[in-house]
Parts: structure tokens; sequence; C-alpha cells
């Protein structure tokens, strides 16, 4: 059997990404074994090929193009992690390691945040969470939004894992 494979996303924000570096070590800890790539922005690759516990530091910058990030997402869909850890806790990271193949995200957000951004390069409310509240809720109205919001999430990631094993089918695209 193989060792399990783990896709921390945490992209850029050099004070963030010095925090994450102790979930890492406790999962290692934990699976001496696993493969940890780490999904990071390319001005970081350095501080995070530092960082012993890792196996991979994995350079992704999505405002360098589409061709370039579909081409790094073709490599990691290929390398089919069971576990993406998103401690960004935004749209973009969050699609970013989806579309990267994993088949159980944890993402990691600021926990309840109640507030909805317009932007996604800014934190987020945690959908998944706002969804299970809904469900559980006193009002019928809530358990309606609910399931409507779990299926357009559900639909949205669908979407767009199908766009991009579109984009990039038969391309051979490799990350150098």
């Amino acid at each position: 059997m193989s060792a399990a494979r783990f896709l921390i996303v945490r992209l850029g924000s050099l004070g963030d990404i010095i925090h994450a570096i102790p979930a890492a070590a406790a999962l290692r800890a934990a699976l001496p074994s696993a493969q940890i790539d780490w999904l990071v922005d390319p001005r970081y690759v350095d501080l995070v090929q530092m960082v012993t516990v890792v196996t991979h530091a994995v350079p992704v910058d999505p405002r360098a193009g589409m061709i370039r990030l579909f081409a790094t997402l073709s490599e990691l869909r290929r390398r089919k992690y069971k576990v993406a850890i998103d401690f960004q806790g935004l749209i973009k990271s969050a699609t970013i390691a989806r579309l990267a193949g994993e088949t159980a995200p944890l993402i990691l957000t600021a926990l309840g945040n109640e507030f909805m951004q317009s932007s996604i390069f800014e934190p987020t409310d945690e959908l998944t969470l706002r969804i299970l509240k809904y469900a559980r809720g006193p009002f019928e109205v809530w358990h309606q939004q609910a399931y409507g919001a779990a299926f357009v999430l559900v639909a949205g990631v669908t979407v767009a894992a199908l766009l991009l094993r579109l984009a990039t089918r038969g391309k051979g695209m490799k990350v150098q």
C-alpha cells in the first residue's frame, strides 16, 4: 500500500506560512511515511523547502496565467492526493485545492466567521459551516437555503473539475 498523500494549501503571506508549519510537523509526527506537499506562492518556495517535514514545495501563482495554472493543477491531479488541507480559507485557495484533485478537502478558515466578502482575495465566511448551521436551524426557510447552497456548492465544484479536465486533457503539460 502506498503512503498517504497530503496537499497543504497556504499560498502566501510569510507570517501565515510560518504559522502553518507546526501543523505540517504534527501531520508528519502522526504519519511518518506520508507524502506532504505544500502548494505555495513562488516567493516562498525557498522557505517551505527548508521545512524538513514537507516532501515537496509546489510553486503556484494564480496570477501567472491560466495555461501555467492549469499545467500545475494537471500535474497535481496526477499525484492523486487523498486530502488537501486549506489553511488559507479563501475561495481562491479552496478552488485550487479542489481542482488539484484531492478526494477529501479540509478547509480551515476563521471557523464561523459571520461576514461575507465580495473579493476572492479576502477571508470569507466558511460556506460548509454555514450550510450545517442552517440545516440544523429551527426555521424551514433556513433548511431550504442550506439544501440550495449545498446543491450550488456541489454543482460548482463538479463543473469546475470538469472544465479543468477538459482544458488539460491530452495536453501532457508538465510542471518544471
